[in-house]
């Protein structure tokens, strides 16, 4: 199953009809990492179960790990080759990590946890409404 969002351009393109493109729900579930996220998540409560004085250097390795994946995995695995719904769901992730848990736990006495999770609201609702249709491509006869 391809992940890729379908445009009214892209589904124009195929000789279809453009009401036939994602709507903001169907984009929506295709800017969410959701594989990758549940690696986390697992992850996560499985370092932080073993309550090793190394939890915090484990959990910015697998951070970081999950970062590169992200993309590699949206390409081989989603089948998604538009770069800019790669680039959304890479720092997606990046967003869900930092709400969900993260290795950093205080940024002057607010939990990083309650900023990353208002910033994830916010991501996940309107990053459906300003992923572009029809990305603007620079013109190399300039």
């Amino acid at each position: 199953m391809t992940r890729e969002i379908k445009t009214s351009k892209d589904v124009r393109d195929l000789g279809g009809n453009p009401k036939d493109a994602d709507n903001y729900k169907e984009k929506l579930v295709k800017l969410i990492p959701s594989e990758i996220i549940t690696a986390y998540v697992t992850i996560y409560g499985l370092v932080t179960g073993l309550k090793s004085q190394h939890e915090n250097i484990i959990l910015w390795i697998v951070i970081g790990i999950l970062f590169f994946i992200t993309p590699l995995y949206s390409v081989k695995v989603s089948r998604v080759t538009k770069k800019s719904q790669i680039i959304y769901t890479t720092f997606g992730f990046l967003i869900w990590a930092f709400a969900t848990g993260s290795p950093i736990k205080e940024i002057d006495t607010v939990p990083v946890s309650f900023i990353a999770s208002v910033i994830l609201i916010l991501y996940t609702l309107f990053i459906p409404i300003v992923y572009m249709e029809n990305p603007v491509k620079p013109n190399s006869e300039l």
